[in-house]
């Protein structure tokens, strides 16, 4: 079953990707707007191209998010292959490593120990 699905998703994508899918929606959406004045611009004239972009919508998001797994695992296997930069490019020479704030004592930081941000001042 998935293996259908896949292929049906990657002949769905392709399909939709063309200049000329494009250009039967475009031409698709143009008859309906043609029709307004026939239908008097009636509430059911809208709720056509309402329900149908909806349907559509609907759908594509399904079939478009079914390749992003393969790409985030390709990029995850170059980023594991990838060898770490020596510690020598790692910072500019004769740069010092960034200094942390001391911490004073009575002194609280950003928020109000929380987890919220905000400011170190209580009411």
């Amino acid at each position: 079953m998935e293996r259908l699905f896949v292929k049906f998703a990657t002949a769905t994508a392709k399909v939709a990707g063309k200049p000329w899918t494009f250009i039967a929606c475009l031409a698709i959406v143009l008859g309906w707007a043609a029709t307004g004045p026939i239908f008097k611009f009636s509430e059911t004239w809208q709720l056509v191209i309402n329900t149908g972009t909806t349907i559509v919508t609907f759908l594509m998001v399904f079939l478009i998010q079914r390749p992003a797994p393969s790409a985030c695992m390709k990029a995850k296997t170059r980023c594991r292959s990838s060898r770490p930069a020596p510690r020598t490019c790692q910072r500019a020479p004769g740069s010092r490593p960034p200094r942390r704030p001391r911490e004073r004592p009575g002194h609280q930081p950003a928020g109000d120990g929380d987890g919220q941000t905000g400011g170190g001042l209580k009411a």
